[in-house]
């Protein structure tokens, strides 16, 4: 009997060191934390009120502790009318790190703006489309847009 319990000691001792721990780093770091954000501007026909784009700002950033460690931020298109409406790219206008919850990288600013054309057969070009998004990220995890973006999807 004392070897079965010596025995089943040996195997929660092992299953313990096997498990994972939330701290990566130096002993006693706060662990980091990942999130990603998918925030989208939608546009709609004026006539027929469909979606004729929609314009993303993909982010993806980490922290540890009071401070962002690393931070991403692209931007792409998806949704488009094809009958109408060309994607012409995007460019990345602004970013950098702000104050935020006492730490000079505790926050993240980013602006991205992108550029449509709405070309009609026969017609030609009647139109160009700046969308500009920003978001604004910060070392707990929290962030917000501007224009708020409605149904903005949530990553780990």
């Amino acid at each position: 009997m004392k070897q079965i319990a010596a025995l089943l000691a040996g195997l929660a001792l092992a299953c313990a060191c096997l498990a994972p721990t939330a701290t990566a780093g130096p002993r006693g770091a706060a662990p980091t934390s990942c999130k990603t954000v998918d925030a989208a501007q939608t546009a709609r026909s004026a006539w027929f009120h469909t979606t004729v784009y929609r314009f993303h700002l993909l982010a993806r950033w980490c922290w540890q502790g009071p401070s962002i460690t690393t931070a991403t931020v692209s931007c792409y298109a998806s949704d488009v009318d094809s009958l109408g409406f060309t994607y012409n790219g995007c460019t990345m206008v602004s970013s950098w790190y702000y104050r935020w919850g006492g730490s000079p990288k505790g926050g993240y600013f980013a602006e991205a703006q992108g550029s449509f054309s709405n070309c009609v057969l026969k017609v030609g070009c009647v139109g160009n489309h700046y969308p500009t998004l920003k978001i604004w990220l910060n070392a707990g995890g929290g962030w917000t847009t501007e224009p708020a973006t409605k149904g903005a999807s949530n990553g780990s």
